[in-house]
């Protein structure tokens, strides 16, 4: 249905036209009064078509200030059309702006209907996205675009894609150029009751087409129109295209806001202060390689205000699962060690749980000690973790303590695969516990960092506190890396015997 206002519009010109054309009319009757019944074939044809030019010559005249009239301007397509893309907007919304370029169509070329083809960013192939005017009798025109395989035709798309221009369906059903694409293009415009497809082009790659129908006054689209509708099409890639990866951005966006916030969270639940303890210095960090990470090290409180437990252990995998099931872990940490100081059966317990709820899922490398000041004695379980890193003051000397067992998560039952040892502290003796984020860092040649080069760093800065041993061994692993990225989370805990 046309609109009111296009209604007035025509109406309008043509009552004007034809009123204008009464006064030339009837000049011409007055002065052939007395011939006019009394010619010939060919001189009431010549009447005629003088009449005709007469309305013609009116109509042409009328016709742009009536449009200024209207504000519709439609008697310069160059400019109506120039100024179509700021008319439509810069909504990031593709339904939106389908909605407002339909509008100006029909405002402008007066479209019967029209619909817009688009590759989503997560399809291979364009589909028909949103269309207008195929609404009649209460049912929708079916929408249809069937790609045709077959050896000795080309799909009109891939045509379309490839020249970068429009197809015309008169021009199409007519010249042999097209004999390739026309089964394959005359029935998507058949099927579709279309007269023209426009390229949508985001530089020299087409991401979508623009369907229009026939004119509501039935003239045909022009040369000039499709020139001008091929650099609207041009115009408006950038806007599609923008439209097309909104949702992608955003997502994007709300995802990296969720990862920002589950860091914070992880980060908050690693110790915030290291405890002050009789005879022992801790110290530790963790560095995530990606916004979460599956490293984890606390210290626990003890019975003992003076004693401490002390973990270390590295999730599988890093991101959102890791870092959940670190968060797990900690907590049921937090149960266990309330009712029990075991560091092994700590371990049991905790396998049990990862078993029961992850099944084997995920798993995980852990390193359960404890600090008992009145003995300077450290207890230790280890399921499947790195070395243990122990320096003697009286040996100046690093030893490498492989810390056995089995990882967590793999078995229901590991109590077989576990030990429980103690190493006894001197004064001044040192412990350095690390994830293999640490020894598997690479550097730009691809080297990896290293269990000896790590043993190497520890000794050349043990005789630093601990605060500032364990900076330095950061800042000489980050060294080694160079620019080569992070793979996996870095994480150090030092202890020292005081």
């Amino acid at each position: 249905a046309l609109e009111i206002e296009t209604v007035i519009h025509r109406t309008t010109l043509w009552l004007l036209s034809l009123l204008l054309l009464i006064l030339p009319m009837g000049l011409i009757f007055g002065l052939l009064k007395n011939n006019i019944f009394h010619l010939n074939f060919t001189g009431l044809a010549l009447l005629i078509s003088l009449m005709l030019m007469l309305f013609l010559a009116y109509y042409n005249r009328l016709k742009p200030r009536i449009d200024h009239f209207f504000n519709r301007k439609r008697y310069s397509y160059q400019m109506v059309l120039a100024e179509m893309p700021s008319r439509i907007g810069s909504s990031l919304d593709l339904q939106v702006l389908s909605v407002n370029l339909f509008r100006e169509l029909k405002e402008v070329l007066y479209v019967r209907n029209a619909l817009i083809l688009v590759k989503q960013p997560n399809q291979s192939e364009l589909e028909v996205y949103s269309a207008a005017g195929y609404e009649t009798a209460g049912r929708a025109v079916k929408l249809t675009y069937e790609k045709k395989s077959h050896p000795e035709r080309t799909d009109f798309i891939q045509w379309m894609a490839v020249n970068g221009r429009s197809l015309e369906r008169e021009q199409v059903e007519i010249d042999p150029q097209f004999s390739r694409i026309r089964e394959n293009a005359i029935g998507f415009f058949r099927d579709n009751s279309l007269e023209l497809l426009i390229p949508i082009m985001l530089q020299d790659r087409m991401i979508g087409i623009l369907g229009l129908g026939k004119k509501e006054n039935l003239q045909a689209y022009r040369i000039k129109d499709i020139e001008l509708l091929e650099v609207l099409g041009r115009q408006i890639g950038i806007t599609m295209d923008n439209s097309l990866h909104h949702g992608d951005i955003v997502e994007k966006e709300r995802i990296a806001e969720e990862l920002r916030l589950g860091r914070e969270i992880q980060l908050s639940l690693l110790p915030h202060n290291p405890p002050q303890l009789a005879h022992l210095v801790i110290q530790g960090l963790m560095q995530p390689a990606k916004e979460i990470g599956g490293d984890y090290y606390d210290f626990i409180p003890q019975q003992d205000r003076n004693d401490c437990g002390i973990v270390i252990g590295d999730v599988s995998g890093k991101g959102l699962a890791a870092g959940l099931m670190m968060a797990m872990v900690k907590t049921a940490i937090y149960i266990f060690s309330h009712t029990e100081s075991s560091p092994k059966k700590n371990l049991i317990h905790i396998n049990e749980i990862l078993d029961k709820h992850l099944g084997g899922e995920k798993f995980m490398t852990m390193l359960y000690l404890v600090w008992q000041a009145a003995s300077s004695t450290l207890t230790y379980s280890s399921a499947g973790h790195e070395h243990i890193l122990l320096y003697r003051k009286a040996s100046d000397k690093v030893e490498a303590i492989p810390s056995g067992g089995l990882i967590l998560g793999v078995k229901p039952d590991i109590e077989d695969f576990l030990e429980e040892r103690r190493i006894h502290m001197e004064t001044g003796d040192k412990i350095l516990l690390y994830t293999d984020g640490v020894t598997e860092a690479l550097n730009p040649g691809k080297d990896r960092y290293g269990l000896n080069r790590l043993t190497e760093t520890f000794l050349r800065h043990a005789a630093r506190p601990a605060s500032k041993l364990l900076a330095s061994v950061k800042e000489e692993v980050y060294s080694f890396m160079g620019t080569h990225p992070q793979a996996d989370d870095i994480t150090l805990v030092v202890m020292e015997a005081v």
